[in-house]
């Protein structure tokens, strides 16, 4: 009798399978898995196996088959299902794979795993509450389980709720010491709170725990980029595509630098993640932003600026009706701010100099943050302002400032003076349409204004992506209409608070960088210096590359 005359296979077998897939050695796991399969194609568990072989070493359409399978020999095995689960999330199928999870969950309903895979597609499919509850469910049933602590960190921190994220992150460094990906999730909320030093040094972790960890390497030079390290931010960058050959951020960052620094070597590394990218929509907007830049890099000028025009014409056909909200929005703001009577509260002792770098975006408010931030007396805080924590709906007590300041940068204003800080800086350019709130509201707030030449930051807002809002930014109209209602806000601010509103140019940033410090400390009545950041100042190119070609598309 031959072994397809048999039942099942020997327990021999089968432990040999165990051990083999156990011990990481994979080919031979799925060598004797097909094995079984072949002599015993209803044994459910080595379809099991070779399934989650399959979706361990990217061969997602064979991992399909062989869930499926299993999932139809053993329908009431919740494993099956939510092995199944995780290989429809790879494949971007959200809805079926969020179904085979429930279904595990129905069948198992202490299973703590599948709440954690069902958290990342609730998550994914922008369902934040919910994955936020499929997390803590998960934590509930195993309450020692780093992944979903560091999955739940994640959503906390999309959500806004940042202190919670990072106590979620930490727990779950401290139950595995050794999980660089905590290490590097934590290193993004750092950065995104502005606290860009310990973010660096969270990076470095996950690398020297996982050396092959490709976003922690993306993300740290993405830090390093903020911080003024631009010649380490590239060769991170690198790095990360030298590792993950198809990695798209990394990519997307690398061709975003000035042109001239992409070497020849580099520029081929990001065509041979242009040449994999998939068809989707989103995608594509993403592929040819993308490619646009590496044509700049390559020297060609038409062809990029073509580029973006079908970048932005895909965009706008999506984002239409946000546009339209966000112009409205901002006409509303405009007329709130005309009728404004300043209220501006005196300075307490122990206060912080409040600079609201404004302008819209590519204006150069960033350049300018870098060389402030030489003094040490200097905190920047990015844009972590958030707008919404604003009491704009109600009295506000002036003994109320410092917690007003922690809603908005999620930083405490004494400790910050303690450690011996002077000046804080936010570069978020919606803060112009609530720059009225934040003066009335916050002691010591200064808004300065950085102004481009219209030829200059027009063509630039154009050719740039955006991960969220700057909906103006793919129509010229659109684009003319965002910066006349911007500056006229500044304006209007101007005449109303004269002693605290500033504006430099671009121009002036570049070729007079004293003269524009000199200009703040007087200000702000607090001495600044230019540093060794004047050095990264001297060759920027201030004229954009597409100015003839903008000129002649609105026109």
């Amino acid at each position: 009798m031959n072994n397809s005359d048999k039942g099942s296979p020997s327990d021999e077998l089968i432990y040999r399978l165990l051990e083999h897939y156990q011990n990481g050695r994979l080919n031979d796991a799925e060598k004797l898995a097909a094995d079984i399969t072949r002599d015993f194609p209803k044994h459910e568990f080595a379809w099991k196996v070779l399934g989650v072989i399959f979706e361990a070493t990217g061969r997602k359409s064979e991992a399909m088959n062989a869930n499926k399978t299993a999932v139809k020999l053993s329908p009431q095995d919740a494993e099956a299902h939510n092995n199944l689960g995780n290989t429809l999330k790879e494949l971007g199928r959200l809805d079926e794979a969020e179904a085979s999870y429930n279904q595990a969950l129905v069948l198992k309903p202490d299973y703590a795993e599948a709440y954690c895979n069902l958290g990342i597609v609730l998550h994914h499919s922008g369902k934040l509450d919910e994955a936020q509850t499929s997390y803590q469910q998960a934590i509930a049933l195993k309450p020692e389980f780093p992944e979903a602590h560091s999955n739940l960190g994640i959503t906390l921190q999309e959500a806004g709720k940042l202190k919670e994220a990072e106590a979620s992150y930490n727990r779950a460094i401290e139950l595995s010491p050794g999980y660089a990906e905590a290490y590097s999730n934590l290193g993004n909320m750092l950065k995104e709170l502005g606290r860009l030093e310990e973010a660096e040094a969270s990076y470095n972790q996950a690398i020297a725990l996982e050396p092959k960890l490709a976003e922690a390497h993306n993300n740290l030079g993405t830090t390093l980029q903020e911080l003024g390290r631009l010649e380490e931010a590239q060769a991170r960058w690198t790095q990360s595509l030298l590792l993950k050959p198809n990695f798209f951020d990394g990519m997307r960052n690398l061709v975003k630098l000035p042109v001239g620094q992409l070497k020849s070597d580099a520029i081929n590394l990001c065509e041979n993640v242009l040449a994999s990218v998939d068809g989707s929509l989103e995608n594509q907007i993403k592929y040819l932003f993308a490619r646009g830049n590496l044509f700049k890099h390559q020297g060609l000028f038409e062809r990029s600026f073509k580029v973006f025009c079908k970048a932005n014409k895909l965009q706008l056909e999506i984002s239409k009706n946000d546009l339209t909200v966000d112009s409205k929005k901002n006409i509303a703001n405009l007329k709130r701010i005309e009728s404004w009577t300043p209220s501006l509260p005196k300075f307490p002792e122990k206060i912080l100099a409040k600079l609201f770098i404004m302008g819209p975006s590519r204006s150069g408010k960033s350049l300018l943050e870098h060389i402030l931030a030489e003094n040490s007396q200097v905190k920047t805080l990015r844009e972590t302002i958030k707008h919404n924590e604003l009491p704009v709906n109600q009295d506000f007590k002036k003994n109320a400032s410092e917690l007003l300041f922690q809603k908005l940068f999620s930083q405490s204003e004494g400790i910050l003076f303690d450690e011996g800080y002077k000046i804080v800086t936010s570069t978020n350019p919606g803060s112009i349409f609530y720059s009225d709130y934040l003066l009335d509201m916050l002691p010591g707030a200064y808004v300065i204004i950085v102004k481009r030449d219209p030829r200059d930051i027009s063509p630039e807002i154009f050719t740039s992506e955006y991960n969220k809002e700057n909906f103006y930014s793919y129509d010229v109209n659109e684009i003319k209409k965002y910066l006349d209602v911007y500056y006229h806000v500044f304006e209007t601010l101007v005449l109303k608070a004269p002693d605290r509103c500033l504006s430099v140019s671009f121009k002036d940033i570049v070729h007079a960088p004293e003269d524009v410090v000199a200009r703040i400390s007087r200000l702000i009545d607090t001495s600044l210096k230019v540093g060794n950041f004047k050095q990264n100042v001297v060759n920027f190119k201030y004229e954009s590359l597409f100015r003839k070609h903008y000129a002649a598309l609105s026109n």
